[in-house]
């Protein structure tokens, strides 16, 4: 008998041994299946996983058909070995089609979704606009909608510049440029704005500014013409550091772009490319005069003409990005199997986003407006925008939300902000 059970003790651990060895090198699932909503009606449910595959970002698709309704949700959530993520379905059917989908451990991972003529919409935008809606929603258990509410009442100010700070984004920093320096914010200093003055006089358009990972970087403002020393920030310590470089670099210069811990710069009245090396705390010379200098195209790295970068100014791409005649700007924020499109509209003077995960590209989803169709910035699955002298982002287990309003952009808008995520 102890023979017996020492070998059912042996062949046990071997099996589990085997499940983790498998759970832990799979590529993620694909399943199909069957959510009841009532008596009358149930919903089907595609759920996939996506996880250890090169380029992409592990995370969770949802494709939702319910009473010949599609909705999709995609969700960077680790679940672990959990499958059939979504337990129970609400459903409201009405001026709108609406969902509300309960996960696992009875986690909010979106608000209300609705169907509008084809396009999801949050229910945080059509609040008021349906009575019977709002009753629902009132009804509904495990929803909070503070969780989606815009919260512009606790507030702080420091001269031109107000701060939601219950609406800062965890470990979210952000770096925001004022005349004679910066200023920071994030949520483990929430009682006050952080100013650092870095400039002894004021700079009213500072094009060479950036961020590197959790270091602000900016060229030295104090010089007139042309400087040898960048200003360095670390966003998160508030600590300010300083690279000295035996070559100067003219003021008609523009950043290239980041990659990695480097900044590129290229200097056009001396036609001359440079990395910064920012870990290493070193200037690189990458190419002058004509000679070919390098630029960096959504992933790969490209020979370029030094004229074309002296005549025009080449950016680096880190996106996918069109237009067509409907569409300002579509970009593409992903790989193949992870992440989204973005779809930028003109409406009047304003310009409508809608966003799809890929895989989904027709199934949009109106997330927010804004007045500048360029100022959209990706972090992670957030996205920010500006708005009416605001700073605001968007993103599925969040909603909408002001992070901060800042007076002096009705009046110059050269002046930028960067995010820094930990």
């Amino acid at each position: 008998m102890k023979r017996i059970f020492t070998m059912l003790l042996f062949m046990f651990s071997v099996y589990i041994f085997i499940q983790l060895t498998f759970n832990f090198f799979n590529t993620g699932y694909e399943m199909t299946y069957i959510v009841g909503v009532n008596d009358k009606l149930s919903a089907k449910v595609k759920e996939k996983n996506i996880k250890r595959i090169k380029n992409e970002t592990n995370n969770y698709i949802f494709d939702i058909d319910i009473d010949g309704t599609k909705f999709v949700i995609e969700t960077f959530n680790n679940y672990g070995f959990s499958k059939e993520l979504i337990r129970s379905i609400d459903y409201y059917n009405g001026k709108y089609k609406c969902i509300y989908p309960h996960f696992r451990d009875n986690e909010q991972v979106t608000d209300v979704l609705c169907d509008d003529n084809g396009i999801t919409k949050n229910y945080r935008m059509l609040s008021g606009y349906d009575e019977n809606l709002d009753s629902f929603v009132k009804s509904l258990k495990g929803y909070d909608e503070n969780k989606f509410t815009d919260n512009q009442k606790d507030d702080y100010n420091f001269k031109n510049i107000t701060v939601y700070k219950s609406n800062l984004a965890r470990n979210h920093y952000l770096a925001i440029n004022d005349y004679n320096g910066i200023y920071i914010l994030s949520r483990k200093v929430i009682s006050k704005v952080n100013h650092m003055k870095l400039f002894s006089n004021d700079e009213y358009t500072k094009k060479l500014t950036t961020i590197v990972s959790k270091y602000y970087v900016s060229a030295d403002y104090d010089s007139k013409y042309d400087f040898n020393r960048f200003v360095v920030v670390d966003i998160e310590k508030n600590k300010l550091d300083y690279i000295n470089m035996t070559t100067r670099i003219s003021f008609n210069s523009y950043i290239q772009g980041v990659v990695g811990d480097s900044l590129y710069i290229y200097d056009k009245s001396n036609k001359a490319q440079y990395q910064l090396d920012i870990k290493h705390k070193r200037l690189i010379t990458l190419g002058k005069s004509d000679a070919k200098i390098i630029s960096y195209n959504n992933g790969k790295w490209e020979d370029i003409n030094a004229y074309e970068a002296a005549s025009d100014e080449v950016k680096f791409k880190y996106y996918e990005e069109s237009s067509d005649d409907t569409y300002q700007r579509i970009i593409k924020n992903g790989n193949k199997l992870s992440g989204f499109y973005y779809y930028v509209k003109r409406n009047g003077n304003l310009y409508d986003v809608y966003r799809a995960p890929i895989g989904y590209k027709d199934k949009l989803t109106y997330i927010f407006k804004t007045d500048d169709p360029n100022s959209l910035k990706f972090v992670g699955e957030y996205v920010y925008y500006n708005y009416n002298n605001a700073v605001r982002y968007y993103s599925d287990i969040t909603g909408n939300k002001t992070v901060y309003e800042n007076t002096e952009y009705q009046f110059n808008k050269t002046l930028t902000y960067y995010i820094h995520e930990s």
